[in-house]
């Protein structure tokens, strides 16, 4: 089952993940202690009721993203600039 993302930009030529890479990657860069899923997805308009786990490993490797649990929940962070 496809996961649904917010429309794009017309005239824009990426992929859903990298239009998910860039809205998560740009909002994560505004906060220094990070944002649970739930956070990042109303900040930026995403509306996946979950993050594909696919794509969650693939930005641990491009662009740094972390994922650990606090009092908020699960919070992702950014550990190296992208």
């Amino acid at each position: 089952m496809r996961t649904k993302i917010k429309e794009k930009p017309k005239g824009e030529n990426m992929t859903d993940y990298e239009y998910f890479k860039r809205k998560v990657y740009g909002k994560l860069r505004q906060y220094k202690h990070g944002l649970t899923w739930g956070e990042i997805k109303k900040k930026t308009g995403l509306q996946q009721t979950v993050p594909y786990k696919g794509w969650c490993r693939k930005l641990e490797k491009d662009i740094g993203l972390r994922r650990e649990r606090d009092t908020r929940g699960t919070v992702w962070l950014l550990v190296k600039s992208w």
